[in-house]
């Protein structure tokens, strides 16, 4: 049994639903930063915003005008705003062929996502959260003595197709906590299938009770993995499934259907060049940070970075993140926990860009990153924290079609087309 502890990162929600934090399990096999990592994915509390309620802001087709940056210049199709690309690299250029799967996505208040998996014969279905930063499908089971209500919960005697394992599982969380044991099943996502090992989970802390999904499904290497158990998608690769050894977010707000596809890219998601950066460890999906700029000037440089799906926001060191955010106006509120700049000045906050590896920069308009209004003032989508690596949530993966490239180990972004 492997026991792992982390810490936290706070997640940002209105509070007229929920306002999650999220954590990740630290790895024995990462570096000394990573086993510190504040990094995972379940909703754990609720947090006070004063009096009165945020209001979310959905940027318009008008000045939601995210960029990618390098090479010659582009000028997008919907909204007529100019970028700046490379040589095209995508991997799928018409529809979605043969050994690839869709999953629609539900987003939560932009705070988390989850979609549909099933397990068993016949199919017990499931809603799990899609996690680049941890390696584990783990779900409650019918033995579960203290999981959510609303829960759906795995029951291994209504499966033909089940197999005992037993070996325990065990995650401790910086607010939170769950463990089970091991089994084995058929697994489903699409039309993919495979017999998989997961966990079935028997206890969960109080900090899972408002979650809207069952379970979480991780997406990160192997490395990770709590008790070596192989990831989800690599057993699928191992049995044949995939067309191409990759998968795709497509992320949207609570207006629209978000989408993860496995085994391909979805062309229709997106436009232009996907910019590749390279992944430098194959534990989390780690990339090379290069930069972070604003306004003219520099705030970060040579550090490293993590893309992060169950992370809601820009997390990083809190030093960094406190200059940043006074760079371009932004104060810490220690009654919110966010940082925030006055409503009547949000016009005037600036882009940020985020450069990956060698050449890919990430341009955030302040649409991208403004969480809400509270009253007089905006809060902004960054999180300050102990440990020198970044995390680049859902503030960063949102503007993009983000593809996570295994076969070729590397992490591309694309503009909404």
């Amino acid at each position: 049994m492997i026991s792992l502890v982390i810490g936290l990162a706070f997640a940002y929600a209105p509070p007229t639903t929920e306002v999650v934090q999220k954590n990740k399990p630290a790895v024995a096999k990462a570096s000394p930063e990573l086993s510190m990592m504040a990094l995972a994915k379940q909703p754990t509390a609720r947090r006070a915003y004063g009096q009165t309620h945020l209001q979310k802001r959905v940027p318009s087709a008008a000045r939601f005008t995210v960029a990618l940056k390098r090479g010659t210049t582009h000028t997008h199709p919907s909204f007529g705003w100019k970028t700046k690309w490379g040589q095209r690299l995508g991997l799928s250029e018409v529809g979605l062929p043969s050994g690839t799967a869709s999953v629609p996505l539900t987003d939560v208040s932009n705070s988390y996502y989850y979609g549909t998996v099933s397990l068993g014969t016949p199919p017990q279905a499931f809603k799990v959260d899609f996690d680049t930063g941890s390696s584990n499908l783990w779900l409650p089971s019918t033995s579960c003595t203290n999981c959510p209500s609303t829960a759906t919960k795995y029951d291994a005697a209504a499966s033909t197709t089940y197999v005992a394992n037993g070996e325990a599982f065990s995650i401790q969380y910086g607010s939170g906590s769950c463990t089970g044991f091991l089994s084995e099943d058929v697994f489903s996502v699409g039309n993919f299938s495979a017999a998989v090992t997961f966990a079935e989970v028997t206890s969960e802390s109080a900090q899972f009770e408002s979650s809207k999904f069952d379970g979480l499904l991780g997406l990160a290497f192997p490395s990770i993995a709590v008790d070596a158990v192989t990831p989800i998608v690599q057993q699928l690769i191992a049995a044949s499934q995939l067309a191409v050894d990759v998968f795709a977010f497509y992320l949207q707000d609570e207006s629209g259907t978000g989408e993860l596809t496995i085994g391909s890219t979805d062309a229709t998601k997106y436009t232009g060049d996907v910019l590749y950066a390279a992944v430098t460890s194959d534990t989390y999906w780690e990339v090379a940070l290069t930069s972070i700029a604003a306004a003219g000037t520099t705030y970060v440089t040579s550090a490293s970075c993590i893309v992060d799906s169950g992370t809601s926001l820009i997390v990083g060191p809190s030093a960094a993140i406190a200059s940043l955010m006074a760079g371009i106006g932004a104060v810490y509120s220690t009654t919110q926990g966010l940082y925030y700049v006055p409503t009547v000045s949000a016009g005037a906050l600036p882009s940020i860009d985020i450069t990956l590896g060698n050449s890919v920069t990430l341009t955030l308009t302040p649409s991208s990153y403004i969480l809400g209004a509270s009253g007089t003032d905006t809060f902004l989508g960054f999180e300050g924290s102990s440990m020198s690596l970044w995390i680049l949530g859902d503030v960063v993966i949102r503007p993009f079609y983000t593809i996570f490239d295994i076969a070729n180990n590397q992490v591309g972004f694309a503009l909404l087309a």
